[in-house]
C-alpha cells in the first residue's frame, strides 16, 4: 500500500469516528420526555382555543367517524355539502342532517367518562345493529343531554336514561346542524 492510500485510510477512518461521535452526542443531548412534559404536551394544543372552536372540532371528529361508517358515494354527498357549508361566501341559512340508528341495546354506561380527551360523555349505550359485527358506540356529552329525550313508542310516555335496559329495541334520531357542526335534537325511542 503505498503512501498516499495509507492517508485517504486514515482520513476515512478519523471521518468515522467523528461522524460517530456526533451521532452519540446528538442523541445524548435528547432527554426521554417526563411525565409533565408528556401532560404539558397534551394539554398545550388547546391552551390558545375556545371552548366553542374545541367543541366544533370535536363535533367535526365525531361527524368524521360516522362518515367512515357508510359507503363511498354516501361520503362524497356529504363531503361536497360540508365543503360547500364551510365557504365563507356560502349563502345556505340551514343544513340539517338526520341519523336514524335501529338497533338493541347491549350495554349502557351512566357513569360519566372519556372516550379519549375530547370527548367526555355523561351517558355512554352500545347498541348492536343487525349486520354489524361489532356494536356501536353512542355517547352523550352533558350539553346532549340537554336535548335527549327517551320515549315509548306506544305509549309516548317520557323515560330516563336509567329507565333504559340491556335488550330494550331502540330507534335513535339525531339531528345535527350542518351549518354550525352542533348538535339540535336526539330522540330515543323504545321499540318493545
Amino acid at each position: 500500500m503505498n503512501k498516499q492510500n495509507k492517508l485517504f485510510l486514515a482520513i476515512f477512518i478519523v471521518l468515522i469516528f467523528v461522524i460517530g461521535g456526533e451521532f452519540i452526542y446528538y442523541y445524548s443531548l435528547q432527554k426521554p420526555p417526563t411525565e409533565s412534559s408528556k401532560k404539558t404536551k397534551q394539554t398545550n394544543p388547546n391552551t390558545n382555543k375556545s371552548p366553542s372552536s374545541i367543541a366544533k372540532k370535536s363535533n367535526i371528529e365525531r361527524i368524521t367517524t360516522s362518515l367512515s361508517k357508510l359507503n363511498i358515494a354516501e361520503v362524497d354527498f356529504i363531503t361536497n355539502m360540508v365543503t360547500m357549508l364551510a365557504k365563507k361566501d356560502n349563502t345556505t341559512t340551514s343544513s340539517i342532517l338526520t341519523n336514524k340508528i335501529e338497533g338493541t341495546l347491549v350495554q349502557i354506561d351512566h357513569k360519566p367518562g372519556k372516550i379519549d380527551r375530547l370527548n367526555p360523555y355523561e351517558e355512554l349505550l352500545l347498541i348492536k345493529i343487525e349486520g354489524r359485527s361489532d356494536p356501536l358506540r353512542v355517547i352523550y356529552s352533558k350539553e346532549e343531554l340537554k336535548n335527549v329525550s327517551i320515549i315509548q313508542e306506544k305509549s309516548k310516555k317520557k323515560f330516563l336514561f336509567t329507565d333504559l335496559k340491556t335488550g330494550d329495541k331502540l330507534l335513535i334520531e339525531e339531528k345535527f346542524d350542518m351549518k354550525n357542526f352542533t348538535p339540535l335534537s336526539t330522540t330515543i325511542t323504545k321499540t318493545n
